[in-house]
């Protein structure tokens, strides 16, 4: 709990510094939105983030608040990474005027709602999103998570240097699998090894409990 606290209270830093330069209102109150999975597959990753926001907008406030003005923030669920589902919530966090956003939790709703984002200049902050498609699709979006196929190609590397010559690598076509994957299999060729056997399996992208 006490490193998930810290990575919101970074997350809620780079929106607070954010609203600050791009806020000129006199409301009494910050108000953002989060985008959570917070029922079904991966609610234990999203429930965990918004603990988390919770703890940090609570020391926030109690600690002398934004220069006078307190944190608020408006959740809405995204069950089970849903991508229509984010779409729908974005769009609502939007009619009630919230341009910062803490979210997506996982991959595929985070790639659906990237370019709306974008579009409505909205900034946006996952802690837990770990592809570049996401913080890269534009200047609004950010991400904490680091790069998962940067870990992925040194763990392809690593196997070749610890006598593994020939390897089989077995994935899915999920977002965040495939680059997984795939990084793996390029660590490790660079390195000199072969891949015998490279397979991306077709999958339900909701069947995944392990998406980042």
């Amino acid at each position: 709990m006490w490193q998930m606290k810290t990575t919101i209270t970074m997350t809620l830093c780079i929106l607070l510094l954010m609203a600050a330069c791009t806020t000129t209102n006199n409301d009494e109150t910050i108000k953002i939105g989060g985008i959570l999975i917070l029922t079904g597959t991966g609610s234990q990753t999203g429930t965990m983030e918004l603990k988390g926001t919770n703890l940090a907008i609570e020391e926030i406030n109690s600690e002398g608040e934004i220069n006078g003005e307190k944190l608020e923030i408006v959740y809405e669920d995204n069950p089970d990474d849903e991508p229509k589902t984010a779409v729908t919530a974005l769009q609502k966090l939007l009619a009630q005027d919230i341009k910062i956003i803490l979210g997506a939790t996982w991959t595929p709703s985070a790639k659906a709602i990237a370019p709306i984002a974008c579009q409505e200049k909205t900034l946006m902050v996952s802690p837990s999103v770990g592809v570049a498609d996401f913080n890269e699709e534009c200047d609004y979006l950010f991400n904490l998570w680091p790069h998962d196929d940067v870990l992925s190609r040194k763990i392809g590397k690593h196997l070749y240097d610890q006598g593994y010559k020939n390897i089989a690598i077995l994935g899915s076509n999920q977002a965040w699998e495939e680059v997984q994957a795939n990084a793996v299999k390029e660590g490790y060729e660079l390195a000199g090894g072969k891949v015998k056997t490279f397979i991306l399996a077709d999958q339900d992208e909701k069947e995944s409990d392990q998406k980042h």
